[in-house]
């Protein structure tokens, strides 16, 4: 996919819309995506952790490599059966 002419695509088309409550229906979706766009690709969130947050994750890792843990089947059927009632 050559993003580039998308992206041309698409600014060709919001140029030609007349419906003024369209238009700031693609603003709000694309100030709710550049909100949520990751700066650089290269960024880890690893390194935006404190050291307790780290430790935490780091912990959890080492329990369910050691087999302990809910499987996510068995945590969706308590969910489901929780919200059925």
């Amino acid at each position: 996919m050559d993003t580039g002419a998308e992206k041309l695509y698409i600014i060709e088309q919001i140029i030609k819309i007349k419906d003024e409550e369209l238009i700031y229906a693609i603003k709000n979706l694309l100030d709710f995506g550049m909100k949520y766009q990751p700066e650089a690709a290269s960024e880890d969130f690893w390194e935006e952790l404190n050291a307790q947050q780290k430790e935490r994750l780091e912990s959890a890792i080492r329990a369910l490599d050691a087999g302990q843990g809910v499987p996510h089947q068995e945590v969706m059927s308590t969910l489901r059966r929780k919200l059925q009632q």
